[in-house]
């Protein structure tokens, strides 16, 4: 079992691993199932609140930075 934040969209890739966003990190993690292995993919200040991913056709990662925080109260 691993332990994550709070991710605020996961994708799963073809060779089976979870791509997940860390909302609180401004981050995108890996977990490898078939090791128990949860990696730090990338961490930019840019992604701020990163809120979904999604495959392209050009088979690359996309993320959308929200920056939900950022709104007016």
């Amino acid at each position: 079992m691993t332990e994550t934040g709070p991710p605020d969209d996961m994708l799963e890739a073809r060779d089976g691993s979870i791509y997940l966003t860390q909302i609180e990190e401004n981050a995108i993690a890996r977990f490898d199932p078939a090791s128990n292995k949860f990696e730090r993919v990338i961490q930019d200040k840019r992604l701020s609140w990163p809120d979904s991913i999604a495959w392209g056709p050009d088979g690359v990662l996309y993320v959308t930075a929200s920056q939900i925080q950022n709104m007016p109260q």
